[in-house]
């Protein structure tokens, strides 16, 4: 074995390594932008699946209301007709905290029915008629649930918080009975 053999394998041993080197470094440069992408597709998938259930429960809680009998002299109690399929929707997705907003109009006078506590951030859609039938009798359902109940909080390390944050959707529909 010559010296100038000798000389090029040393040579191809030391850029072999030198490229797993830099592989190395590549790989610690890129992975925490793969890690926050890969945890927005995972975060985002989850909140777009659950904001579905959300909205089919406010159209499931209109429905019911558009058939039940809804109360119509004070003090008004929210019916457990309206309350139980909604919670039900939402339940059998493991979502625990809603607050439902009922509005209706019929006995004559809007009447605003709620179960749980109807904060500020959790607002109906504004954009609707008031009232939303002229002449007819509605009801307008709104379900509002927390952010955090709907997907892990998986982008917070990352300035993405999602804690004080407040989905709602809301439905309406002509009053049936």
């Amino acid at each position: 074995m010559n010296a100038s053999s000798r000389f090029f394998r040393i040579l191809a041993r030391s850029r072999a390594h030198r490229r797993r080197g830099v592989f190395i470094a590549e790989l610690l440069l890129t992975m925490p932008a793969f890690v926050v992408f890969l945890f927005a597709i995972v975060e985002f998938g989850f909140l777009f699946a659950n904001l579905q259930l959300v909205s089919m429960a406010s159209r499931v809680g209109a429905d019911a209301a558009a058939d039940a009998t809804l109360p119509t002299v004070p003090p008004h109690s929210f019916p457990s007709a309206v309350l139980t399929p909604v919670q039900q929707h939402l339940n059998s997705a493991g979502i625990d905290t809603i607050t439902i907003r009922l509005e209706h109009n019929v006995g004559g006078s809007v009447a605003v029915l709620t179960h749980g506590t109807w904060t500020a951030s959790c607002q109906p859609n504004e954009e609707l008629d008031d009232p939303p039938v002229s002449g007819e009798a509605y009801v307008r359902v709104s379900v509002c649930v927390p952010m955090s109940e709907l997907t892990a909080n998986l982008l917070e390390l990352f300035g993405f918080d999602i804690t004080d944050r407040q989905v709602s959707y809301t439905t309406v529909q002509r009053y049936q009975l």
